[in-house]
């Protein structure tokens, strides 16, 4: 998935409606092609990364499975995934269109890091906490897990250059507190860098099954 957004920008925090360009270039590329099967995951980055290797695992556990079980399973793994991740600066989400210059210099002033979640394939800001990263990221683990009710088998953490590595042991400490069996870091890609900035955050997983 990919998400490109409009040029509007909301002073509430909010984005614009996006376009989920790779998606669709993708069924325009499987056209007339009955072996090929699209699946939008509605997230990006390590929550993506997730999905793709449970399903990986799912088939290595049921090497009789056909594409009548696997897109179910994936379509389930979809519905049940969590992402959200605060930047270390707005400068980067401004230059980008993502949010206006009014928030981006409060959000300076402020010591703002906007807490942003994937809600239905939108990049949606829900929180403003205020803070230093280094005091943020390690909370942002067990409030996340608490509201989302992730499951504790395994959590994804995502980094852009420049998160502090003393860091990664205090979010990694966080995370066993919550009961986490098993922590993955994933490295944000150009793109994810290139509209978060330096330094941001991300956590991602799968919300217990009802």
């Amino acid at each position: 998935m990919h998400v490109s957004f409009g040029d509007g920008t909301r002073d509430d925090g909010a984005f614009p409606s996006e376009e989920i360009c790779s998606y669709q270039s993708a069924q325009i590329a499987a056209e007339g092609r009955d072996y090929v099967t699209s699946l939008d995951t509605k997230v990006v980055t390590a929550a993506q990364c997730a999905i793709v290797v449970r399903v990986a695992r799912l088939l290595e556990e049921h090497p009789d499975w056909g594409i009548e079980q696997a897109v179910p399973a994936a379509e389930e793994l979809i519905r049940r995934s969590r992402l959200c991740f605060i930047p270390d600066e707005l400068e980067y989400l401004r230059a980008g269109g993502r949010v206006s210059n009014a928030v981006a210099l409060c959000g300076k002033l402020l010591g703002i890091h906007p807490r942003i979640e994937l809600l239905d394939g939108r990049l949606v800001a829900t929180k403003k906490p205020r803070g230093r990263i280094a005091r943020l990221a390690p909370r942002l683990v067990e409030e996340f897990a608490a509201q989302e009710r992730l499951e504790r088998d395994e959590l994804w953490l995502v980094w852009t250059p420049g998160f502090p590595d003393e860091l990664r042991t205090l979010v990694e400490e966080s995370a066993q507190r919550c009961g986490f069996r098993d922590v993955i870091w994933v490295k944000a890609g150009g793109v994810i860098t290139t509209h978060s900035g330096p330094s941001s955050f991300g956590v991602a997983g799968f919300a217990e099954a009802d």
